[in-house]
């Protein structure tokens, strides 16, 4: 039969427990208090991720013109269809958030919405950043050092588990590339 692999169920049971731990550690091990200067970065790290903020950008870099008015248009792309791909996963997937699951978990922010998998706000980062990166060079360092942090940002404040921001990351960083590679 499997040869010894775990069944589908069995491996999910495992992944979540997984999570819940790394979470519980980030969240118990971040320092108290709201207004504390890390807890408020990683707060503005993941309002930064939110897609109002991505649609200004882009709008900004159209009104630029010229060079950017086109990596605008080119990086909206990957960011359109990562931002749909991610919000219809989640709806397959209806994987609960951990504030759900774990109620008890400390969070800083509410939720955005009730599923976790994948992280939309993972996800777009690292398409918008990459889309932007692969056409104007000099932004794709910042791009992934910006991208990682709102990620991390997701399990800091206790929004994700870490395999919602993994999955997240890979689907934008996929279509990024994709659609950079076709276009």
């Amino acid at each position: 039969m499997n040869a010894g692999l775990p069944s589908p169920k069995l491996l999910l049971r495992r992944i979540q427990r997984w999570d819940e731990r790394v979470i519980r550690a980030v969240t118990t091990s971040r320092p108290r208090g709201r207004n504390h200067p890390l807890n408020l970065l990683m707060r503005g790290l993941t309002r930064f991720g939110d897609w109002d903020v991505w649609t200004s950008i882009l709008l900004t870099l159209i009104v630029f013109g010229g060079d950017y008015r086109n990596a605008a248009f080119r990086a909206a792309i990957p960011l359109v269809l990562t931002f749909l791909t991610s919000q219809t996963l989640k709806r397959l997937v209806r994987r609960p958030r951990p504030s759900v699951k774990m109620p008890d978990l400390a969070r800083l922010l509410g939720n955005p919405d009730e599923f976790s998998f994948p992280s939309s706000h993972t996800a777009s980062a690292w398409a918008i950043c990459l889309g932007l990166g692969y056409q104007i060079p000099g932004l794709l360092a910042p791009g992934i050092l910006l991208a990682a942090g709102i990620g991390w940002s997701r399990l800091h404040v206790g929004a994700h588990y870490l395999s919602d921001i993994i999955a997240g990351a890979t689907l934008g960083i996929a279509i990024a590339t994709v659609i950079s590679n076709l276009f």
